[in-house]
């Protein structure tokens, strides 16, 4: 695990970057953060924050690494997160959601329309 979040820092099994998703980020990355050879899978991790007002109470986020096939990737940065949700449950959903979009190679297409809006 490369996270600074160790207490709380749940990853799903990787997923390998589909061939629409692999073509979206090699036309869309700087050249210094494309590397598609070596960036070939989705990590997807659900990360807890103590709230600012109880500790024993967390808000949760659900971010989206590039990686290898070894599981190794930058914590600095982040391809996605979502906003926190103050809910496990309702992040579980996000989660699910952003695998399922991974599965289908539309995770990009999805992350980047979220951005937008």
């Amino acid at each position: 695990m490369n996270s600074p979040n160790y207490r709380d820092f749940y990853q799903k099994p990787l997923i390998p970057i589909g061939a629409n998703d692999q073509e979206a980020l090699t036309s869309e990355l700087p050249a210094e953060e494309n590397t598609p050879l070596t960036l070939t899978h989705w990590l997807i991790a659900l990360e807890g924050e103590p709230s600012t007002q109880n500790e024993e109470f967390f808000h949760w986020r659900v971010s989206v690494y590039l990686c290898d096939f070894e599981g190794t990737f930058d914590w600095n940065y982040p391809f996605y997160s979502s906003e926190l949700h103050d809910n496990f449950h309702k992040a579980c959903d996000k989660a699910r959601l952003l695998e399922l979009q991974s599965h289908r190679d539309q995770l990009f297409s999805t992350t980047k329309l979220e951005k937008i809006s």
